[in-house]
């Protein structure tokens, strides 16, 4: 019987179209499967992944197929094009081929001359793959070595700031928003705005800025106003490596104004408030998973200034995108709390919640995946490329391009899988949340909520639903299931009977 190779296929950029194209990759992959006497198995594409590491979708799912494959499907081998396409890291190399090793898995490259099941291939495979770290991190080197030397001539390095463009020597000059950044710091040394206020001043003017993630025009928000006056390349400078050198451009405000914003900023810092949402140590026991229902945007931790009040406020306000108030912190945090009192698992239900989850996740079929989907969608935008290289007439590609869509329709989606889950331990830990609760200082209980909540939805103040995390998910929604049936007690009922499930935890 023949024996089954799968192809794995990366480019840095999706738009490549040179020689390590995915379509020119897929080929030379192709010929060196037939040469060897091989069938392609599956060929797994990840299209725009950096090499320097080994958490690329179709990488990790080629991983984990290769892991469970049967003995039926009978893959002997991996074949990749180049190393340097495939990994920049050797210690990342070596695991991937020490895995494969004991799978009794060779790994064959079409442009390198390795072989893992010769002792030649296997050194000629070492020498090839340090030298691919080395060029990556050589590479690297000249790129930085080459954004410091752009700066230190005054150009700019990075995204281009609001308020300019490129000239075509590379050098900013001012757009049409230079009158807006201009406006911002008029109004910020007034004394008389705050962020909030100038971005409504802004967006009240039928003003807007492009939202570098998705190149959609937005509304000018709190954090906006802020890095902007924080920019120091309104003020004719440029940076590269944390170092500041005098730029080419234009500055758009003076010295004077930097100076008077600046003062102003450090005053309102020392008396007013800040947020946190990045760093759950230091914001409060509830940040980094509390959400607002309305919106569903993360909630920022914010101090009062003053030492008296601490609030939860919704981050869509500051972009000006939801009109969700201020939540005391003390009253959500201690309504938190009282929930995870609420989930602790009853004795009497302990052995049944636990019972049930087991014989649950035990009938649970894995899904059937009767087509690659994401290899039919790598596909679709391979013979794309073809086409628009002109290697294929438009005929060839719409016929194509019909196959693969009609096959798209029939894909079933391989199920993210499920992280091992000790489920007695869990359920052991749920039965003695209050008494965990009750003795954990500020910062265990701030990880205690994180052990048991991916998201906690807040509406009006009040917990509105709960995303448990992958490990709780299933023992509570079991426990609140048993404690919601007739069999039991109202007083045991009520404990469980308000807590919903958020739509995200349906997905687990």
């Amino acid at each position: 019987m023949q024996q089954r190779c799968v192809l794995y296929l990366r480019v840095s950029d999706e738009r490549q179209v040179d020689g390590f194209s995915l379509a020119a990759q897929e080929r030379g992959g192709r010929a060196l499967a037939a040469s060897e006497g091989l069938e392609v198995w599956r060929v797994y594409t990840d299209g725009g992944q950096s090499g320097t590491n080994d958490q690329r979708d179709a990488f990790q799912r080629m991983v984990e197929d290769l892991k469970k494959q049967r003995v039926r499907e009978r893959i002997t081998t991996v074949i990749i094009h180049k190393l340097d396409r495939f990994m920049r890291e050797l210690r990342l190399t070596l695991n991937f081929e020490h895995d494969l090793k004991r799978m009794k898995i060779r790994l064959m490259s079409v442009i390198n001359t390795i072989d893992t099941n010769t002792p030649e291939g296997r050194l000629q495979f070492q020498i090839e793959a340090g030298l691919a770290e080395y060029y990556s991190n050589n590479l690297s080197r000249e790129v930085k070595k080459g954004l410091t030397e752009k700066a230190r001539q005054g150009q700019w390095v990075g995204p281009t700031p609001l308020g300019y463009t490129r000239g075509p020597d590379g050098v900013l000059v001012p757009s049409p928003e230079a009158d807006v950044i201009r406006q911002l710091f008029t109004l910020y040394a007034s004394g008389q705005h705050s962020y909030t206020s100038i971005a409504d001043t802004i967006n009240a003017q039928g003003h807007r800025v492009i939202d570098r993630s998705t190149q959609v025009p937005r509304l000018f928000g709190r954090e906006t106003v802020r890095t902007i006056l924080r920019s120091r390349a309104y003020l004719g400078y440029v940076q590269s490596g944390g170092v500041e050198y005098p730029g080419r451009h234009a500055p758009l405000i003076t010295q004077a104004q930097w100076d008077t914003c600046t003062g102003l900023r450090e005053e309102r810092d020392r008396k007013g408030g800040r947020s946190s949402v990045s760093g759950p140590r230091y914001g409060g026991i509830l940040t980094e998973i509390v959400y607002c229902e309305a919106c569903g945007g993360r909630m920022w931790y914010h101090h009062s200034g003053y030492g008296a009040w601490c609030y939860y406020v919704c981050s869509g306000r500051s972009r000006r995108q939801c009109a969700v108030g201020f939540v005391r912190s003390t009253l959500l945090e201690e309504r938190a709390l009282n929930l995870v009192r609420a989930l602790s698992l009853p004795e009497h239900l302990h052995a049944r919640a636990l019972a049930m989850v087991q014989a649950r996740q035990a009938a649970q079929e894995p899904a059937v995946k009767s087509v690659d989907k994401a290899g039919i969608e790598a596909a679709l935008r391979r013979y794309a490329l073809i086409f628009a290289d002109g290697l294929i007439s438009e005929e060839e590609y719409t016929k194509k391009k019909q196959y693969l869509l009609a096959q798209l329709q029939t894909a079933v989606e391989t199920p993210t899988p499920r992280p091992a889950v000790n489920l007695e331990r869990a359920a052991v830990a749920l039965a003695n949340l209050s008494t965990l609760l009750d003795a954990a200082s500020t910062d265990e209980r701030r990880a205690l909520l994180r052990t048991l909540f991916a998201a906690l939805y807040i509406e009006d103040g009040a917990i509105k639903a709960i995303t448990p995390t992958v490990i709780y998910l299933p023992l509570i929604g079991a426990m609140r299931e048993l404690m919601q049936s007739p069999e039991y007690g109202v007083a045991d009922g009520a404990r469980t009977r308000n807590i919903l499930f958020h739509r995200e935890a349906l997905h687990h």
